[in-house]
Parts: C-alpha cells; structure tokens; sequence
C-alpha cells in the first residue's frame, strides 16, 4: 500500500510539473509567444502577389516565438537563433542578435535571410502572419505550424 501511495505521489509531481513548464513559453500579452509558423511565402502587396518560397520541405522557413523574446527556426539549410523586440500596440516587430549554423543557403535562402533582417512590423490576419521588411509593401508570410 505504501507504494502505491509514493507511486501515486511522484505520478502526480510528473503530472504537475510538466503541465506547469508548458507554458513557460507563452505570454499572454504577447501575440507571437508560444507560436511556431512556417513560411508561404514572399508577398508584395502593391502587386498584390504571393511568391511560394522555394524549396519547400517540411523543415525549411521556419520560426518559433518564445516568451523570453528568444526566437529560433530554420532558413533554407540553416538553424537560426536570436531575439526579438514586440510592440503590440504600434505592430513593431524587430529580430537582432541572429546566429545559428552556416551552412550555404539553397534557392530563395539567401532572399529569407536578407528580409527577415530588415522585419519592422508584422500583422496577424486571417491568411497567416504577415512579416514586412520593406515599408509596407514587401512580407514574409506564414502558416500556422501544426504542433
């Protein structure tokens, strides 16, 4: 019987802990954390276009939003890491403190790489996130990733 009861006790403290790590990485004023989305594509709004971004395997072109401003994902052939900035209120969106590995990038990678480094603002519409990098005519945009 007492094992049962110590078996019971640390099945709960299992139980508890990992439900209370599962949010360590969501904030609830923050829109992004706690989100993962992979990349559709590079839009243009003033020609009203939407280019498939290139190659599109499942592990390429995407981003992961964490609480403690810490951003992580996958360019073409690449592991990224870094930070962002979020202002909610103006749509302020800034990456910096980029690293990862360095590994060439493959067909529209190096295009991914140059505009997630100018990113300003970002919206969350119906369609996806939409990440702009050019005033607000050139976006990145994603899809949810199922998780």
């Amino acid at each position: 019987m007492r094992n049962l009861i110590k078996i019971l006790f640390l099945c709960g403290i299992i139980v508890f802990t990992a439900f209370s790590c599962e949010r360590d990485d969501v904030d609830d004023n923050n829109p992004l954390s706690g989100t993962s989305w992979k990349l559709i594509g590079f839009g243009n709004s003033t020609s009203n276009t939407l280019k498939k971004a290139e190659p599109e395997g499942d592990s390429c072109y995407i981003l992961r939003f964490y609480a403690n401003d810490i951003v992580t994902g996958w360019t073409s052939t690449n592991n990224i890491r870094g930070s962002y900035q979020l202002n909610v209120s103006s749509h302020e969106l800034n990456f910096t403190n980029w690293g990862g590995t360095e590994i060439n990038e493959l067909f529209d990678g190096q295009d991914y790489v140059n505009a997630i480094h100018k990113v300003h603002s970002y919206a969350i519409t119906n369609k996806g996130l939409a990440l702009y990098y050019d005033k607000q005519t050139l976006f990145l945009l994603y899809k949810p990733l199922e998780q």
